[in-house]
């Protein structure tokens, strides 16, 4: 028992030795905003926001802000002026948050979906920033290191996720292709009006995903 100990108490003193010298640089481009998930707690940085994502509407997601420190293996979506962030390891403990939606990856990590789940990506389009279904690569979903993503499972597939803080659940993402997701025609995962289903990919006819 006393072996173990002793073990136990050298690894835990290697561990904290090495994550004392941990930092991640993230960048941020004109967009403004990103996705981070890191292995150690880490100093928020001067003029960074870090959200989770606490609830979902239609298409809509409710963003939660986390202060001061971030946890470790804590999936977020950061807000920032463009330019160059050094996250810095934190000897200093922090809660765990437990009513995160979003998750993460400490490294490439290639996902074979089910037919029940979406996974959503931060991405721009049409001039928005949200969560949009994420374009598969030989139907396989890839969640790139210290980045985070939305898994969504058992329900309609959304066009996309916009961002709110004052929560209604309601306004979202192109309202407009929610409204009109049953009559017949052919969305890609952008929400954009396509005219058939020839190339592989993800679709929603009558408000329904559609593998092809």
């Amino acid at each position: 028992m006393k072996k173990f100990t002793s073990l136990l108490a050298t690894l835990l003193i290697a561990t904290t030795s090495m994550a004392q010298g941990f930092t991640h640089n993230l960048t941020i481009t004109d967009v403004g905003w990103a996705t981070l998930m890191l292995g150690f707690n880490s100093i928020i940085p001067e003029g960074v926001t870090c959200y989770i994502v606490t609830e979902l509407g239609t298409n809509s997601a409710k963003l939660t802000e986390v202060t001061n420190i971030l946890p470790n293996n804590t999936a977020v979506i950061v807000k920032a002026e463009q330019g160059e962030y050094l996250f810095e390891y934190t000897a200093e403990g922090a809660d765990q948050i437990t009513n995160n939606k979003l998750e993460g990856s400490l490294f490439n990590r290639n996902i074979i979906p089910d037919e029940t789940t979406t996974y959503y990506v931060l991405s721009f389009v049409d001039d928005r920033v949200g969560l949009y279904p994420d374009e598969l690569t030989d139907d396989t979903f890839l969640c790139n290191a210290n980045k985070a993503y939305l898994p969504v499972t058992g329900a309609t597939m959304a066009a996309g996720y916009s961002f709110v803080y004052d929560w209604s659940g309601t306004t979202g993402i192109d309202s407009a292709v929610a409204e009109e997701a049953n009559d017949g025609k052919i969305y890609d995962i952008t929400g954009r009006l396509v005219k058939s289903t020839t190339t592989r990919g993800i679709y929603i006819i009558n408000g329904e995903k559609v593998i092809k």
